[in-house]
Formats: structure tokens, C-alpha cells, sequence
């Protein structure tokens, strides 16, 4: 029963902490939506928006490279999350995972600037889904595949997406069709 007790406490401290503390959710004037986790780890060097890995390589493990493990290792201080999950604009069902990388970084939204989120930062964006859904015309994510842009460990051919089946993140082949939630780092 103490056990329980305790762990109960630590569980209840934690979400204090997450919901208060760690990452914030906030809106500009002009309606754009932003993450600021700067209370976790966090680099402020902006990330690659391109790779160079292809559907059947993880291409370099360097910070030039979105799809690298060390680009994963930290998310962005302060990034933009777009209100609207990127889907093709033709008959395709979705984009394989290369053109999802392409698909942000092509897209023009607010004058451009825009990437696939790392794995981590994909999981922060749904862990404060909650709070992002209180903003106006903010487009569930949770609802989608939703790609990252982070290579999986395990194989080359495939990368990290979020599956709303499982409601979790997982490795699928790069050559499959799903969507992508592009964001865009904010500098100072």
C-alpha cells in the first residue's frame, strides 16, 4: 500500500512538473502555435531540414542530417507546430518517408522554413496534444501515421512514426504512405 502511495505521488509530481514547468504550449498574436521546452534537453543550433539518407539508407549520423541519430538527441528550444496535419494533395493516401522530409521542407506556409520533427520532438508534440487541441483550429494528431524524421536504429529501411493504432511511436518502412506535421525552429 506505501509502494502504491509512492508511486502514486512520484506520477502525480511528475505531471505537476510536465504541465507547469517543463514544456509550454503558447500562441502569438497572429495565431501561430509553439512549443517551448527549454527545461528539458534542448540544443538552439537550428536542425537540418534535409537528409541525406534515401528509402534504403540511414545516410550520416551528423547534425546535417534531419534523420540522424544525433539531430534526435535533443529537441529544439522553441519550434512551431503546424495547426494542420500535410497530406498529398493528389489521389496518393500518404508519402513515403522521403517525401514527407521533402513535403516540410518544401512547404511555403508564413514565408517557408519548416522540417519533419525528430522522434522526440514528434513524442513531446503528442504528449502536450492535450493542450494543443485547446487552441483554435489545431488539428488532432493523434488521429493519423504521422512520420518523424529520425531513422530507426534497428534498420535503414525504415524510420520512426507515430501509429494512431497502437497510439505509439514505431518503426515502419520508409516506402510506406502515411502523413506528416511539419514545425519550423524559432531562433532568437
Amino acid at each position: 500500500m506505501i509502494q502504491q502511495f509512492k508511486l502514486l505521488l512520484i506520477v502525480f509530481a511528475s505531471c505537476a512538473v510536465m504541465d507547469s514547468y517543463a514544456q509550454k504550449v503558447f500562441v502569438d498574436g497572429a495565431g501561430r502555435v509553439f512549443i517551448d521546452a527549454s527545461a528539458i534537453p534542448y540544443t538552439t543550433t537550428p536542425k537540418a531540414r534535409t537528409t541525406d539518407a534515401t528509402l534504403t539508407d540511414s545516410g550520416t549520423n551528423t547534425l546535417t542530417n534531419i534523420s540522424s541519430e544525433l539531430s534526435n538527441e535533443k529537441v529544439f528550444r522553441v519550434f512551431e507546430v503546424s495547426k494542420k496535419t500535410l497530406k498529398p494533395q493528389t489521389a496518393m493516401t500518404g508519402f513515403n518517408w522521403l517525401q514527407a522530409i521533402e513535403s516540410c521542407y518544401n512547404l511555403l506556409d508564413d514565408g517557408g522554413g519548416w522540417r519533419l520533427p525528430t522522434e522526440r520532438e514528434l513524442s513531446l508534440m503528442l504528449i502536450l496534444e492535450y493542450k494543443l487541441l485547446e487552441i483554435k483550429d489545431f488539428e488532432r494528431i493523434s488521429n493519423n501515421f504521422i512520420w518523424s524524421a529520425t531513422n530507426s536504429v534497428s534498420s535503414s529501411a525504415t524510420s520512426y512514426l507515430f501509429s494512431s493504432f497502437g497510439e505509439e511511436m514505431k518503426e515502419y518502412p520508409k516506402t510506406s504512405a502515411y502523413y506528416a506535421r511539419c514545425i519550423r525552429d524559432i531562433t532568437p
